[in-house]
């Protein structure tokens, strides 16, 4: 083994400590102790034992945090490499990650039942995320974080479900039906 493969080995065994310390955070959480928490808690420790969590570069947009893809031939979840290490960012993105592969919709061919089922599946990864970002902000001392912080403000003022389906369908009023269990006050 050379040098090169000998540091990206002892790489990736600190980027597996640190998701391993990422994920169980969360599972110490309020969030893990009520649904949907256990079953997202539950398919992050599945994913990360068979190596389909990691850092890596963003797939899209270089300002996003984490992507999940989850189809029947690709399982993975990433958090943007640039968060390496960044638990303040890294346990909410997993769980906001963790929300969108438990809870993905078969696509439909009715392109707005599509794009509503997309909105309630960003709104619930949001909900979560913040609920347990409030956590590390107000019981573990985490700094606060701009993006979140306008997420929770969003979400306390009621509005997050109305701007997440705006940015989804492209319509101000999608005229989606309520689907996501969550509409109460991040705990």
């Amino acid at each position: 083994m050379d040098n090169a493969e000998a540091k990206t080995g002892k790489s990736r065994q600190i980027d597996d400590a640190m998701i391993t310390q990422a994920i169980e955070m969360i599972a110490a959480s309020p969030f893990a102790k009520r649904d949907p928490g256990p079953n997202i808690v539950n398919l992050l420790r599945h994913w990360h034992a068979r190596h389909r969590i990691r850092y890596a570069p963003p797939l899209i947009d270089s300002n996003e945090r984490g992507t999940c893809i989850n189809t029947d031939d690709s399982k993975e979840i990433t958090v943007n490499e640039e968060y390496r290490g960044n638990l303040k960012v890294t346990v909410p993105t997993l769980v906001h990650e963790g929300t969108h592969a438990t809870w993905r919709h078969k696509f439909s061919s009715d392109r707005e039942a599509a794009l509503c089922r997309a909105g309630e599946d960003e709104y619930l990864a949001q909900v979560n995320e913040v609920t347990v970002y409030k956590w590390l902000r107000d019981e573990k001392g985490y700094p606060k974080d701009f993006e979140l912080e306008l997420r929770l403000k969003r979400f306390e003022e009621g509005t997050l479900r109305a701007i997440v389906m705006a940015n989804i369908t492209g319509k101000d009023d999608p005229h989606c039906p309520v689907g996501s269990p969550v509409h109460k006050q991040p705990q």
